[in-house]
């Protein structure tokens, strides 16, 4: 089995706003986990007045 692995910017911001880091995480994770099989969430940033998520996909090949 092989991983690929690359960058991408998941745009979350339509989700619910919080001032609980870990309830947003939390929601994020959850909605790409309905999605992809692994994946990892590395920096939550706001770009463009959108909040993104910058995520490494592992993919099996």
């Amino acid at each position: 089995m092989k991983l690929i692995i690359f960058n991408n910017l998941y745009d979350f911001t339509n989700v619910r706003k919080t001032t609980n880091n870990d309830i947003l995480y939390n929601r994020v994770f959850k909605t790409l986990q309905s999605i992809y099989n692994q994946f990892i969430i590395v920096s939550i940033d706001k770009i463009l007045n959108k909040r993104v998520a910058k995520v490494i996909w592992l993919m099996r090949d």
